[in-house]
């Protein structure tokens, strides 16, 4: 029975060369999206951080001006 199925509906023949190499590319491809998530979530937080520095820079010099 299944191999009268697999006869009427063939698989397309794909090299195996090129599925590695499109799976290679996805995986590369997606490895390169969270490395890019990453590094714009670390800059969010040294963003954050250089603010809240600023913000108490300014405030202990407030209370040395007093």
């Amino acid at each position: 029975m299944l191999m009268v199925f697999n006869n009427l509906h063939p698989r397309p023949k794909i090299e195996s060369g090129k599925i590695r190499a499109l799976y290679r590319k996805s995986s590369e491809i997606r490895k390169n999206e969270h490395i890019d998530k990453l590094m714009e979530e670390q800059q969010k937080k040294k963003v954050i951080w250089s603010r809240l520095f600023i913000l108490h820079t300014n405030e202990e010099n407030k209370k040395q001006a007093d």
